[in-house]
This record gives structure tokens, C-alpha cells and sequence, in this order.
């Protein structure tokens, strides 16, 4: 078994400037904060966990990260992150302060019609979904003011193999 833990380590890093930022520009794992004018900000980045498991020529990979709420208010975010074009995701976990969220795989449309009542009805909730074949993007609504964010996401993919030669890609990036 392979773990691998990356911890934000600088106080600037905390203190996230307010420069306004877009999902489809993010380079890595990152939980965006919905602004009042429509925009997003990204949320500082406390540690980044990952457990990877082989067995025979399947792996199992967990992604744990955790992000704070530097807004003084109630908040949507936006968590985008990067995973294998091969990855199935099955497990989908995520605390925002005290409430807990276990995901459920869904019809698309219907996944959707339930987040938004449970996001008007101010629930904490979840929707992911795949942008394209390595990106996928985790909506977390109704996030506190100072809250602690933790998202787990749990995939499981083939080993690749050529020519004899066995790899394993974790990835700490989005390709563009």
C-alpha cells in the first residue's frame, strides 16, 4: 500500500488571495467558493491525503482533501478535481463542519433536481459530475462561515501494462 500526505505550508497559502478564478483553469484539486457577483474564489487547501491499494492489475485509490471557508458567510463551492481517464468512481464522502454526506450514483437529471431542493431548503449536499473524460467537478452546497471541508473520494482503475512494464498514474494535476 502506498499513502501519500501533502499539507499546504505556508500562511500565505492560507490567506488565498481574492483573485477571481474559473474551474476550467484550476491545475489541481481545488474546492472554489461561489461569489456574491458570480464568480469564484478558491478556498485555502489545509492537506491532500492519498491511500492507493494494488491488487493483482486493479488499484484502489482514496483522495482525501480538506479546505476552510474564509467567508463569513454561507457559501457554494465548487470542488474540481483531476482523475485517471480509466477511474470508476464508488465512493463519494464529505463533511462540511458537522454534517456528514455519503453519495449515491444517480440518473444525472434526477442527481440534479435533488441537489437543488436540497440546496434551497439550505441541506448540505453534494453533486458530482464529470466534465470530460479526466475532470470531474463536486458542487458542495450551503458551506458555513469558517467551516472545515473535507471531500473523499474513493476510484478504482486498471494498472496499465506494456511490454511487460506495470504503471500506476496518480493525478496531482489537471491536463488541459
Amino acid at each position: 500500500m502506498l499513502a501519500l500526505t501533502m499539507f499546504a505550508g505556508t500562511a500565505a497559502r492560507a490567506a488565498q488571495s481574492q483573485t477571481s478564478v474559473r474551474p476550467a483553469n484550476m491545475t489541481s484539486g481545488s474546492l472554489l467558493l461561489k461569489t456574491i457577483r458570480g464568480g469564484f474564489v478558491e478556498a485555502p487547501r489545509v492537506a491532500t491525503d492519498y491511500t492507493v491499494s494494488v491488487s493483482g492489475l486493479t488499484s484502489r485509490t482514496i483522495l482525501t482533501q480538506r479546505f476552510t471557508n474564509p467567508a463569513r458567510g454561507w457559501v457554494e463551492g465548487v470542488y474540481v478535481l483531476p482523475l485517471p481517464e480509466t477511474a470508476a468512481v464508488d465512493t463519494l464522502k464529505i463533511v462540511s463542519g458537522n454534517r456528514f454526506i455519503t453519495g449515491e450514483v444517480r440518473e444525472k437529471q434526477h442527481a440534479k433536481f435533488i441537489y437543488e431542493k436540497a440546496k434551497a431548503k439550505g441541506q448540505t449536499a453534494s453533486l458530482l459530475e464529470q466534465e470530460r473524460p479526466n475532470i470531474f467537478t463536486n458542487s458542495v452546497a450551503n458551506i458555513g462561515p469558517g467551516e472545515t471541508v473535507v471531500v473523499q473520494i474513493e476510484y478504482q482503475e486498471a494498472i496499465r501494462s506494456t511490454s511487460g512494464t506495470y504503471s500506476l498514474r496518480l493525478p496531482l494535476v489537471v491536463n488541459a
